[in-house]
């Protein structure tokens, strides 16, 4: 459950996360990103402690 609320507070602050942050910027280059899926969202925030604890 905490997972879920993270996964959009965090997934979309993360300024340590230049993988959401391009595909945030750019909706429209999601397609050319192969990285930007939520496989790699989730490792980045497993990487990145969330400020929330």
């Amino acid at each position: 459950m905490q997972q879920q609320s993270l996964h959009f507070t965090s997934a979309v602050r993360q300024p340590n996360c230049p993988v959401i942050e391009q595909a945030d910027l750019s909706p429209r280059k999601r397609r050319k990103k192969r990285y930007s899926r939520p496989e790699q969202t989730d490792k980045c925030l497993a990487f990145r402690p969330h400020p929330l604890g």
